[in-house]
């Protein structure tokens, strides 16, 4: 979801990590600020099943924000 939805190219780790601090958050007090790092990178994932069901080329919107955005 992190790379698919958000842009965000994580692995197995950073994924956990992330899964850990919003259940943290669902019970946290309200105005709670929490900080949470992503400890890896998921580029050695992208040769397995992990990431199979994403695209290997941008679409063209994608194509077109990452020009608007150089």
């Amino acid at each position: 979801h992190l790379a698919a939805k958000e842009g965000i190219l994580t692995g197995v780790s950073g994924g956990s990590t992330l899964t850990t601090a919003v259940e943290v958050a669902e019970t946290a007090p309200e105005g709670l600020v929490i900080l949470v790092m992503l400890p890896d990178t998921g580029e050695r994932y992208l040769s397995t099943p992990l990431f199979e069901a994403i695209p290997a080329g941008m679409s063209e919107e994608e194509a077109a924000l990452f020009a608007s955005t150089r």
